[in-house]
């Protein structure tokens, strides 16, 4: 079982960050490969040591998918809610935007 702490902004939007767990109490747990989080993440920390750190630039085809929820997640409704409008939004995917909006940054 792998502890991560987090913290997950987009890459465009002007960086908004959707989400963040700096404290153990909240970090992520979870098994590499188990399918619980963005592919990105399970492949970025392979490699890492035990408090490592690191940054990953994660393309829209390893992040977040419209069909599923993966961690790591904004704590509220509200926040899942905009980052899968702003990140799945229909509009400015059609206008050839889709690689950047996906684009995740995330420091683990």
């Amino acid at each position: 079982v792998v502890r991560v702490q987090w913290s997950g902004r987009l890459f465009s939007k002007q960086g908004w960050g959707y989400g963040r767990c700096g404290d153990p109490e909240c970090e992520l747990r979870f098994r590499v490969g188990d399918g619980t989080t963005i592919p990105g993440l399970d492949e970025g920390i392979r490699g890492m040591k035990e408090g490592g750190i690191r940054r990953l630039l994660i393309p829209p085809p390893i992040a977040y998918r419209e069909d599923r929820e993966l961690q790591p997640l904004p704590d509220s409704e509200a926040g899942r809610a905009r980052l899968y409008r702003t990140v799945f939004n229909p509009t400015r995917i059609a206008n050839g935007e889709g690689d950047t909006l996906g684009t995740i940054v995330l420091d683990v």
